[in-house]
């Protein structure tokens, strides 16, 4: 018997910027005396304004989006008379545009339903990008503290229209995917530019106080402060707040991998102080001369002083500190690690002492 449907559809929001998220919604209700079997629903997006992220049906099952996502396809065994289902379709807005959903159903008791929705990808409303407030952090934290050389986290909006990684090079640029950070009205060199996060290197060059850092994509955002001290020490942690740190053997300290009492360990950290080897901005660390921390370095374990062998930059890397330090004499267990540079103090993340 054939069946009656009515497919309607939106957009939520109809206008968005680009780097904020949206999503297209699919009614389908039958309105036919009988059950509709077979019900397919299936939709195409045309236009390069949106990336589709994720699809979902209330009552059915989707096929697993392609490869690129252009497409979604839905199914409905059975849908009872007077009943309805609705395709709910997530994605990103990635550039300044118009993006056009042309959505359909079919079933085995044939009918069939076309309907369009249309959404507008428009440039932000300030024009341009937007850094969130207390949205610029040291590399890796939360901490809205900072050095120069360090790495750091900027958060925003409508930054960069895709994704891009400094390619590599004996220097980071300072210009990515036509994004650029200045700091102190100096272009800071650039590890990672998206829509919504940001890492640059601190220049070398900032001296301690507030900064101000400005994001340019063509249009240029409202500057926003940041406060630089002479050291910033930052433990760099995962897990559930465990050091960056390596043992001897080269396996990564964990409560199931512990060091022994004397062992000499590496831990890893942002928030370098001033270096006896001073290195250029965007430059990575050399390994002759190495370039070692001036201000007075000292690191504790569970409260216990930790003799320290060295601490400044990692070779070939950008605003990485490494710090080796000898495990003192403590029984097995967990402990906060602390390190601190000049007086500035790190955060406490764990380190496991073995048996």
């Amino acid at each position: 018997m054939l069946f009656r449907s009515v497919l309607t559809g939106s957009a939520s929001p109809s206008t968005v910027t680009p780097g904020s998220t949206f999503s297209y919604t699919f009614n389908a209700k039958n309105t036919g005396a009988s059950a509709a079997t077979n019900l397919s629903l299936f939709a195409e997006f045309s236009g390069n304004a949106i990336q589709i992220t994720g699809v979902s049906i209330s009552a059915g099952s989707c096929s697993s989006l392609p490869t690129p996502p252009t497409s979604v396809s839905c199914t409905t065994p059975s849908l009872a008379a007077g009943a309805s289902t609705a395709v709910t379709i997530t994605g990103t807005a990635v550039a300044v545009g118009s993006a056009q959903a042309l959505a359909g159903l079919v079933s085995d008791n044939y009918d069939y339903q076309y309907t369009q929705v249309i959404m507008n990808v428009a440039a932000s409303a300030v024009n341009g990008p937007q850094i969130s407030t207390g949205g610029i952090v040291i590399h890796g934290g939360t901490a809205a503290v900072v050095s120069p050389g360090t790495l750091v986290d900027l958060y925003g909006s409508a930054m960069a229209a895709a994704p891009a990684s400094a390619p590599a090079g004996p220097t980071l640029p300072t210009t990515l995917a036509g994004v650029r950070v200045l700091v102190n009205n100096v272009a800071a060199p650039l590890i990672y530019v998206s829509a919504t996060q940001l890492i640059f290197q601190m220049p070398y060059e900032t001296p301690p106080g507030t900064a101000s850092v400005v994001v340019s994509n063509g249009a240029v955002s409202a500057a926003a402060p940041v406060t630089v001290q002479q050291a910033a020490p930052y433990l760099l942690v995962y897990g559930t707040n465990r050091a960056v740190v390596v043992n001897p053997d080269g396996s990564v300290n964990a409560s199931n991998r512990g060091a022994k009492a004397g062992d000499v360990l590496v831990a890893y950290l942002m928030g370098s102080g001033p270096l006896d080897n001073p290195i250029p901005t965007g430059a990575a660390g050399p390994y002759s001369p190495l370039s070692r921390e001036t201000l007075t370095t000292a690191a504790t374990v569970g409260g216990a002083p930790a003799t320290v062998q060295f601490a400044g930059m990692t070779p070939t890397y950008e605003g990485l500190v490494q710090l080796n330090f000898v495990m003192p004499n403590l029984a097995p267990g967990d402990y906060p690690l602390k390190v601190t540079i000049g007086g500035f103090t790190s955060n406490q993340p764990l380190v496991t002492v073995a048996q």
